[in-house]
C-alpha cells in the first residue's frame, strides 16, 4: 500500500538524489528519513514540495486529510481569493494570522506566508517594490541560494519557480534586470520539471515572460515560438488556465510581424494560424464573460489549475463503520483500548497517526494511504500512464487504449483486488463500445466491481438509515433536525467514481434512464453533502456533473458545470458541457443566433483540446444544422 514516504523514496533513490539535497530548506534529514520510511507524518504542504522538486506533479494522487489539514488548505485559498476580490481588511487579517501559525510549522508554511503577503502587495496596493521584497523572503525561506549563477546542483519546486518568475515580473515593472534569473528558470524548467503536466503548467508562465522579452527585442518569431509552444503544453494536458494571455500575446506577435517577419512568425508557430488564434481566444473570452467570475485572475503567476482530490478521513470511517454495520467498540478492537477516540476520530476531534490509520482502513478492506493513486502503486510512471489512458477514454481512442492496456497489466501488481478492478473496468469500457459483450453482462460485473469497495448505493440507502445516528463533526451537539438525511454514504473514489459513471452509462443504453438520473443525482449530492468543497473533487464531481445535464438535457447542470471547469483551470471536458447548453437552448427555441455562435465556439474548443472526434461530429452537426460551415 503506497504512502507519502514510499512515493518520495522510491522516486528519490530512482533519480540518484542524495537525501539532503531534497531536504534543503524544507526540513532536516533525519525528519526526511523518519517520512521516508513511514515513521513521521508529512504535511500536505510539504509533501507536495516534496514530489515537484522530484519533478513531478502532485494532483495525480487523492488525499485523506484530518479536518485540520484541509481547513489550513481552505485558508490558503481563501485569502487568494479574497486577495483577488479585493477585500483587503479581511485579506490582512487572515495573512497575520496565518503567518503567525507558519512560524510553529516549519518553512514550507513561512514560504507560503510570504507570497500571500506578496500577493497581496501586488493586487490590492499596486506596490511592485513591496511585493519584490516578499517573493525574495518567500525565496529565502526554502532556497536561500536563488541568487547563485548556476542552479544545477539544487532541486526546485515549481512552486518555488512561480516564486522566481513572479519576482521577475515585480522587478520588471519597476524597470530593474531581471533577464538572468529568467534565463535560469528556462533552463531548469527544460532539464529537470519531467512531469508532463507540471512542465505544461510552469512552462506557460515562464514563456509569457519570455516571449514579452523576445518581444522587445524585436525577436517576433522567437516570441511567437515560445507562446505556440506552451499553448500546445496546455492543450495536451488540458489545461486552460494561462491559455488567453498566451493566446493573446502570440496574436500580438502576429499583428506587430511586418514583411518576412510575419512569415517567420507564422512558420514558428506552426499550426497555430492567427485565424485559429483568433478563434480560440473568442472562445474563451465569450465562455469567461457568460460564465466565470469577474474576480478570476487570468495571468496571476502565483495562481493555478486546480485538480486537487481531498477526502476527510472522519467522513470515510464514519461511512465505512456504518455501511459495514459496526459499532464504535468493534471498529475500536484491536487498535484502540476503548471507542472513545473512534468517537473524536469521526467528530473530526483528532487523527489517527501513522500504522493506526492503515489499521483502521485494513478493517473496511480499503488498499490506501493518505497519499494513494488512482490505482495502488507507489510508481509516478504507473500513475502518469494510467492517468494517460484515462485521457484517450475522454478522448474516445479506443484503439490506443487497447495498445496501452497491456502496458499498464505488465508495471501494476494484480495481487491487489483495486488494480485488477481498474484494468478489468477498462476493457469493460472497450467491450462496450465494441460490442463483444452484452450490455447485461457488463452491468452485472461493473456492479461487483463497485462493491468491492463501494458498499451502499441509492436503493440501500433506507437501510442505512436505520443504522445511521446523527453525527454532526466538531464541536457541540447536532443541531434539531439534522438527522440521518444529512449524512449519506461517502463521496467516491476516483476509480469508484469511473466505475459508477459506467454504470450509469450502462443504464442509460439499457434503456432505464430514470435509474441513471437517480444515481448521477444522489453521487452529486454525496459531494455536495461533505465538507469538502466540490471544487476540491473536480475529476469526479464534473464528470458526474456534466454527463447528469447531457442525460437530463439540462441547461442549468451544465452551467454549472462549465463554471467548475473555468474556476478550476481546466479544458478536457469544457467543449461537452457548453455542447449540452447550446444544444439543450437550441431545442427550448431560445435565440438561433446565440446557438450558432455557441457551437461553433464548441468546435473551436474541441480542436483546441484535441479531442478529434466530437469535433468532426460537432463540425458536421453545425454545417447541417445552420447549412453552412466554417474554416480556419
Amino acid at each position: 500500500m503506497a504512502d507519502a514516504g514510499d512515493f518520495i523514496k522510491k522516486m528519490r533513490e530512482a533519480q540518484g538524489i542524495r537525501p539532503h539535497r531534497l531536504a534543503a530548506g524544507l526540513c532536516s534529514r533525519s525528519s526526511l528519513k523518519e517520512i521516508e520510511e513511514n515513521r513521521e507524518e508529512c504535511g500536505l504542504p510539504l509533501f507536495r514540495i516534496l514530489l515537484q522538486r522530484l519533478g513531478k506533479c502532485p494532483d495525480k494522487l487523492e488525499y485523506i486529510l484530518s479536518w485540520k489539514e484541509y481547513r489550513e488548505e481552505r485558508l490558503r485559498a481563501q485569502i487568494a481569493v479574497s486577495i483577488f476580490r479585493g477585500r483587503a481588511e479581511w485579506s490582512e487579517r487572515a495573512v497575520e494570522r496565518y503567518e503567525k501559525e507558519a512560524g510553529e510549522k516549519g518553512a514550507v508554511h513561512r514560504m507560503y506566508a510570504c507570497r500571500l503577503r506578496a500577493l497581496a502587495a501586488s493586487r490590492l496596493r499596486g506596490d511592485a517594490a513591496e511585493a519584490e521584497e516578499w517573493l525574495e523572503r518567500a525565496l529565502d525561506t526554502t532556497f536561500p541560494c536563488w541568487r547563485r549563477a548556476d542552479w544545477t546542483e539544487y532541486l526546485i519546486s515549481t512552486a518555488e519557480l512561480e516564486n522566481v518568475l513572479a519576482l521577475v515580473r515585480m522587478r520588471r515593472l519597476q524597470k530593474k534586470p531581471a533577464d538572468e534569473l529568467l534565463e535560469q528558470c528556462g533552463v531548469y524548467i527544460e532539464h529537470r520539471i519531467t512531469d508532463a503536466e507540471e512542465h505544461a503548467k510552469i512552462y506557460a508562465k515562464y514563456a509569457w515572460l519570455a516571449a514579452e522579452k523576445e518581444a522587445d527585442k524585436g525577436r517576433t518569431a522567437r516570441a511567437a515560438g515560445l507562446c505556440a509552444c506552451a499553448i500546445e503544453e496546455l492543450r495536451r494536458n488540458n489545461i486552460e488556465y494561462f491559455m488567453r494571455p498566451l493566446l493573446r500575446t502570440l496574436l500580438e506577435c502576429f499583428s506587430e510581424a511586418h514583411g518576412t517577419k510575419i512569415r517567420a512568425a507564422e512558420a514558428a508557430a506552426g499550426a497555430l494560424t492567427k485565424e485559429r488564434c483568433r478563434a480560440y481566444l473568442e472562445a474563451l473570452e465569450h465562455l469567461h464573460r457568460q460564465f466565470g467570475k469577474a474576480w478570476e485572475p487570468q495571468s496571476c503567476l502565483l495562481w493555478n489549475c486546480c485538480r486537487k482530490a481531498y477526502y476527510l478521513e472522519s467522513e470515510l470511517f464514519l461511512a465505512e463503520r456504518l455501511a459495514g454495520g459496526m459499532t464504535q467498540e468493534e471498529t475500536a478492537e484491536g487498535i484502540y483500548r476503548n471507542a472513545r477516540e473512534i468517537r473524536k476520530i469521526e467528530r473530526a476531534k483528532s487523527s489517527p497517526a501513522g500504522i493506526r490509520f492503515r489499521q483502521l482502513l485494513g478493517k473496511f478492506g480499503l488498499s490506501r494511504g493518505r497519499r494513494s493513486g488512482f490505482v495502488i502503486t507507489n510508481s509516478f510512471e504507473v500513475l502518469e500512464l494510467r492517468q494517460e489512458i484515462q485521457g484517450m477514454v475522454g478522448r474516445r481512442r479506443y484503439g490506443e487504449i487497447r495498445q496501452r492496456l497491456p502496458e499498464l497489466e505488465q508495471q501494476l501488481d494484480m495481487t491487489v483486488p483495486e488494480n485488477l478492478r481498474a484494468l478489468k473496468m477498462l476493457r469493460n469500457v472497450i467491450a462496450r463500445e465494441d460490442g463483444t459483450r452484452t450490455l447485461e453482462e457488463l452491468l452485472s460485473e461493473s456492479r461487483e466491481l463497485l462493491r468491492q469497495t463501494y458498499r451502499v448505493l441509492p436503493e440501500e440507502m433506507e437501510e442505512m438509515r436505520q443504522l445511521r445516528k446523527a453525527v454532526r463533526p466538531g464541536r457541540g451537539r447536532p443541531r434539531k433536525g439534522m438527522g440521518v438525511q444529512e449524512y449519506g454514504y461517502r463521496p467516491p473514489f476516483q476509480n469508484e467514481t469511473y466505475l459508477l459513471n459506467s454504470i450509469a452509462i450502462l443504464l442509460k443504453r439499457l434503456g432505464r434512464a430514470e435509474e441513471a438520473e437517480r444515481l448521477y443525482g444522489w453521487l452529486l449530492g454525496e459531494f455536495e453533502r461533505s465538507r469538502v468543497r466540490p471544487e476540491y473533487h473536480y475529476l469526479a464531481y464534473t464528470l458526474l456533473l456534466g454527463n447528469q445535464a447531457a442525460l437530463r438535457c439540462s441547461a442549468a447542470d451544465g452551467i454549472r458545470a462549465v463554471r467548475y471547469h473555468l474556476g478550476c483551470g481546466k479544458l478536457g471536458a469544457l467543449a461537452n458541457d457548453y455542447l449540452t447548453i447550446a444544444c439543450t437552448l437550441l431545442d427550448d427555441g431560445a435565440n438561433r443566433e446565440r446557438c450558432r455562435r455557441m457551437i461553433r465556439e464548441c468546435c473551436c474548443l474541441f480542436e483546441l483540446s484535441h479531442n478529434d472526434t466530437k469535433w468532426r461530429i460537432t463540425e458536421e452537426f453545425y454545417k447541417k444544422e445552420f447549412e453552412g460551415g466554417f474554416f480556419f
